[in-house]
């Protein structure tokens, strides 16, 4: 049953099967590469759930569902990075946590999460 639900979902997301996707553990290894992509992504996500998804049709909608597990995902993964980060700079590696840790990505997921919040409270 769940390989026929994945099936459908990935039909409807247009997404790949699981072995083309990276693990968390895989991506915490470059975590500097990886926050930027996840946070453009997020981006992308918290704007079309703004367009295409009230939470009327969060609920009803299995688009809008597995746009919201992806979103829950990018910022699972980024909240692990953004706690390794915090660990570099507790061991005084502030060069790896700086690299994981810009401005422009913390506005970034800052803002995307804050649309999200909105967004679902709004309806």
């Amino acid at each position: 049953m769940d390989r026929i639900t994945k099936a459908v979902g990935r039909t409807f997301s247009k997404s790949c099967n699981k072995p083309c996707r990276y693990t968390d553990e895989e991506m915490l290894k470059k975590p500097e590469v990886f926050v930027l992509t996840t946070a453009a992504v997020l981006k992308q996500k918290a704007a079309k759930l703004g367009t295409h998804c009230g939470s009327l049709k969060v609920a009803l909608l299995p688009t809008c569902r597995i746009r919201l597990q992806k979103i829950a995902s990018l910022i699972a993964f980024t909240m692990k990075a953004l706690n390794k980060a915090s660990a570099d700079a507790r061991n005084d590696n502030l060069v790896a946590c700086k690299s994981v840790v810009s401005q422009s990505v913390g506005k970034d997921i800052s803002e995307s999460i804050s649309k999200i919040v909105n967004q679902i409270a709004k309806d």
